[in-house]
């Protein structure tokens, strides 16, 4: 009986803390800074190709994290659509938006 109390012991003293770095997540994230320095670099590299475009930076967890928009932008609004399985089927989602209210940006 005393073995397998002790085995039992000894089993939740391993297991502790394996179910604690379970709970517990070290993830990487995007500074805020570097997100500055990609969107303003997305649009000074598009300004010099002569289009006036609004870079916008995401974390992770798909929260915005920096705006940056070129002076002279003429396009009234744009949309962006990610996460879906293949990056060609974010557009259709997008085009497919788009064609439905297309009479309203007249």
């Amino acid at each position: 009986m005393k073995l397998v109390y002790r085995m039992t012991l000894l089993a939740m003293i391993v297991a502790a803390p394996l179910a604690h770095a379970q709970a517990v997540r070290n993830e990487k994230n995007i500074s805020l800074e570097l997100a500055h320095q990609i969107a303003a670099a997305s649009v000074a590299a598009c300004q010099a190709n002569g289009s006036a475009v609004t870079a916008t930076v995401v974390d992770r967890a798909a929260s915005v994290r920096t705006v940056h928009r070129a002076d002279n932008n003429e396009v009234i609004g744009a949309v962006g659509v990610g996460g879906a399985a293949a990056r060609h089927l974010d557009e259709q989602c997008a085009i497919t938006a788009i064609d439905k209210v297309k009479d309203q940006l007249k």
